[in-house]
């Protein structure tokens, strides 16, 4: 599942991931993301990670889908305690123009003032 919270005109998109993340979650996502970057660009985008379990084959196939739009991420911030994440923000920050950053759930305000840093 995912939830979607953003403020119009707000550089900050803030999204939860709970359980595994299908298909359906990432289109979801690709499209909000999408109307989003009519608002402003860059965007930041903060993930609360803390009960994701993962994605679906067919979510990350269509993630791979979305890449051309998420040209216009410039920052993603995950706040979850699960280690495996790590590796994920490893990857992630291997994609041009986007940096990622992990923070335990504890430290959900440094995220965000770290995504609201130029």
């Amino acid at each position: 599942m995912i939830k979607i919270k953003h403020t119009p005109y707000d550089p900050l998109m803030e999204v939860t991931l709970r359980g595994k993340i299908t298909k359906e979650d990432m289109r979801e996502f690709g499209t909000a993301f999408k109307q989003k970057t009519f608002e402003t660009e860059p965007i930041n985008v903060l993930f609360n990670a803390e009960d994701w379990e993962g994605i679906t084959l067919r979510g990350f196939l269509e993630e791979a889908n979305w890449s051309i739009v998420l040209k216009s991420m410039k920052k993603a911030a995950y706040v979850t305690n699960k280690p495996w994440v790590k590796a994920h923000v490893k990857l992630e920050n291997l994609t041009p123009g986007i940096q990622s950053a992990l923070f335990p759930t504890t430290k959900k305000a440094e995220a965000i003032e770290w995504l609201e840093r130029a």
